[in-house]
């Protein structure tokens, strides 16, 4: 956790850059999570059987997933049962506020880690998602793990050298270091980190082939390379709030 001044051309601490999917495994190893906005709906088709869906990765080394997510794909009753250990609900987070219960035999209170991989950029209030979990006196002592694109990050820097940007269309807010840090604050969070995450053009590499596909992994490539040598123009950041 850095403490940080918020003055003018503040120089920020920060480690380098690691593997998004990686580092989220890494953190549900054995573990019973809740995961939220599993589904991925905009590139479920695209991902569901590839290396780069996040829900299916937490599933080959957590105890037990639970996903929800608000995508008319899934069945209002029996979710979907993605693996022998997972299953993704259909279910409005924020009735968290309201409720313990994700569905007839799970709470909120069983979970060892919620994951949000890719959420906080489609809300339109963050900072209330946010304290869905930090004000929850029954998640003390669980592990909260959001990660989000970086409002630095440097692929769209240089694509905006050429009048372009890249941004989802479903995206409405888009995060930086301090911002990310920000919000921990506002949601009275006492203990976090903020950790740098390279670049995957996982979508474009799914969807192309030949040259292009392999210009793709050469972009990749030369991006990542970047984002070691300046963090802080990572491609994304993970934020581990320990509740």
């Amino acid at each position: 956790m850095n403490t940080l001044e918020y003055k003018p051309l503040e120089r920020i601490k920060i480690g380098r850059p690691v593997n998004r999917i990686d580092m989220l495994k890494k953190i549900s190893q054995g573990k019973y999570c809740l995961d939220v906005g599993a589904l991925d709906e905009t590139a479920y088709f695209l991902k569901e059987n590839s290396e780069f869906w996040l829900h299916k990765q937490l599933a080959s080394v957590a105890k037990k997933v639970i996903g929800v997510d608000l995508s008319n794909l899934i069945p209002q009753e029996d979710g979907i049962k993605t693996s022998e250990n997972a299953i993704i609900y259909n279910f409005n987070i924020y009735n968290l506020g309201k409720t313990d219960k994700i569905t007839n035999g799970v709470d909120i209170s069983d979970f060892d880690i919620i994951v949000a991989g890719e959420v906080i950029e489609h809300l339109e209030n963050p900072l209330e998602f946010l304290k869905l979990f930090t004000q929850k006196t029954e998640l003390k002592g669980k592990t909260l793990v959001i990660s989000t694109p970086n409002a630095q990050s440097f692929h769209n820097g240089l694509i905006g050298l050429f009048g372009m940007e890249s941004t989802h269309e479903d995206h409405l807010a888009i995060f930086s270091y301090k911002t990310l840090n920000t919000l921990c604050i506002r949601a009275s969070a006492k203990d976090w980190n903020i950790v740098p995450t390279y670049s995957s053009f996982s979508e474009m590499k799914l969807s192309s082939k030949g040259f292009f596909k392999i210009i793709v992994h050469f972009f990749e490539y030369f991006v990542n390379l970047v984002e070691f040598i300046f963090p802080i123009r990572s491609g994304g950041y993970v934020v581990i709030i320990n509740l």
